[in-house]
């Protein structure tokens, strides 16, 4: 579950705040969230990636997420771009490999 909130645009600061679940029957690394500022097309302008530890906060971003837990977070970053009328937020894990994969990766 994704929900999603615009802050204080006149100042270019963009605001997220969301909450996501668990929904695997296992406990799970908390998940990158990524920020994607688009133009009125919806093409990506840039985008800023967030760690558990950068929502979280120390210990907690250590802990595994459990299973069916609900996570209620909020990140924000500077939205600079003059053209950004709007964002993408997605979930992503490390690969392994170096490597993000996102929830809304194509494939």
């Amino acid at each position: 579950q994704l929900s999603r909130g615009l802050g204080d645009v006149y100042k270019r600061q963009l605001v997220v705040d969301t909450a996501f679940e668990n929904r695997a029957g296992f406990a799970q690394p908390y998940p990158i969230l990524r920020v994607t500022l688009t133009d009125r097309w919806d093409q990506a302008l840039s985008r800023q990636d967030f760690a558990p530890v950068e929502y979280l906060g120390g210990a907690r971003s250590l802990e595994r997420m459990a299973a069916g837990e609900l996570a209620e977070v909020s990140v924000s970053m500077l939205a600079a771009e003059p053209d950004a009328v709007g964002f993408n937020l997605d979930l992503c894990l490390e690969a392994g490999n170096g490597t993000l994969s996102c929830a809304l990766d194509d494939g």
